[in-house]
């Protein structure tokens, strides 16, 4: 009999799943949600489509916002109740913007199940393995 290879995960995910430790207290340790919302199942790409607004959202957070309502599905800031707290150095994070894309490439790759975006990749230093590219968004 012969041994499928293991699959190894990319050192940028790695990283983005240790990074994700404070995350989960609000949106779940597998992304099911919790007092934040669930990024599981397609969820976090529901509300953000284009990786880069995502990036801006866990950068700055709910407090410095700019408006009134955030993501593609223009959910009012502070919706839930709770405040989403902005995880850039400039908004009293302690998080580097390499840290920041790590964990949005994880949320979006493993707990939503996306597949890999060659230009997120890219922005971690990576490339999609064969066969993990998402598909094009449509519509």
């Amino acid at each position: 009999f012969t041994l499928e290879p293991r699959e190894t995960e990319s050192p940028a995910i790695a990283e983005g799943r240790e990074l994700y430790a404070p995350c989960s207290a609000c949106h779940g340790a597998d992304g099911g949600g919790g007092s934040g919302p669930a990024f599981a199942d397609g969820a976090v790409i529901e509300t953000f489509a284009a990786w880069e607004d995502q990036v801006e959202w866990v950068t700055v957070g709910s407090q410095d916002w700019p408006e009134a309502t955030y993501g593609d599905n223009a959910t009012p800031v502070g919706a839930s109740g709770n405040i989403m707290p902005g995880f850039g150095a400039e908004h009293g994070g302690d998080y580097t913007e390499e840290d920041i894309l790590h964990v949005v490439r994880y949320e979006r790759e493993v707990i939503s199940g996306h597949g890999c975006e060659p230009t997120l990749a890219e922005a971690t230093g990576e490339e999609c393995a064969p066969g993990t590219e998402a598909e094009a968004a449509t519509g």
